[in-house]
């Protein structure tokens, strides 16, 4: 088993004005539902009737008994992914069950939770086997976001600054620009200190730790085409130094390049 096969990705979607209704247990999977617009209903184990009307994520355990869906013709914006596999169980149980044991979380940050969706969905679209591990990252990339939130939300009343949102959008469409925060800080009016506090918890890391994993993970895509020598990849992302590239990527995705590949199908 290499560090990627123990989950299994079984389906993955997005359906605009969704208007089903589901009434079941889920056995053997797991899944991560994202409400990005619309109404619907939850109730989880017969107990009390939960009203969802902003964006919120919600899951399935295959434990529970799950009632849901549309209250009214309109219907909501339903993203979801279906896993199994032991990373599956901790995502849910340890990770997304722990943050949040009501069963659902509301999202603060709608736009980019919607992104990472879109991005899973296509890259599980692709019938090419090699796409799996960046299907992986993805996933834990929305988990980490979701752990950002739940941390900082009693700490410290959150006002979501409108220029930071936009530089994150800006990191995760284009890793490989180079940022200088200090004066990111000043172009936003905002001390630097409180301007690192912000991107923390708009992105659930630092913003260079951030910024350093959205560039791992487009070098992860690219490392997917073996054709293309490391070093190749190492300076399409900016680092002339591929031995200083290697030890970024290891410490990053947890692999080498090269055992990065051989951990692909």
């Amino acid at each position: 088993m290499t560090y990627f096969d123990d989950i299994q990705f079984i389906g993955a979607d997005i359906l605009p004005q969704c208007r089903a209704i589901v009434n079941r247990r889920f056995p053997a999977t797991y899944s991560l539902e994202f409400l990005l617009d619309g109404r619907m209903f939850s109730i989880i184990d017969g107990g009390p009737r939960v009203i969802l009307d902003c964006p919120a994520l919600f899951w399935h355990h295959p434990r529970h008994h799950y009632h849901y869906g549309a209250i009214d013709s309109r219907g909501w914006d339903h993203h979801w992914v279906l896993i199994a596999g032991p990373r599956a169980k901790r995502i849910v149980e340890t990770g997304l069950m722990s943050l949040a044991p009501a069963g659902y979380l509301l999202v603060p940050e709608p736009r980019v939770c919607a992104a990472l969706f879109r991005e899973l969905v296509d890259i599980l679209h692709d019938p090419s086997p090699c796409c799996h591990p960046s299907a992986v990252l993805c996933l834990e990339h929305l988990l980490v976001l979701v752990s950002g939130w739940i941390r900082h939300k009693d700490d410290h009343p959150v006002v979501f600054h409108e220029g930071v949102g936009i530089l994150a959008e800006a990191i995760e469409r284009d890793p490989c620009r180079r940022f200088n925060w200090t004066a990111e800080a000043l172009r936003l009016h905002l001390s630097y200190g409180h301007f690192r506090r912000l991107m923390r918890i708009r992105l659930g890391r630092p913003p260079h730790e951030h910024l350093l994993m959205c560039r791992m993970r487009q070098a992860a895509r690219l490392l997917q085409d073996r054709r293309r020598p490391v070093k190749a990849v190492a300076g399409d992302l900016g680092y002339d130094d591929v031995a200083q590239f290697s030890k970024l990527f290891k410490k990053t995705i947890g692999f080498s390049p090269n055992a990065y590949r051989q951990s692909l199908p």
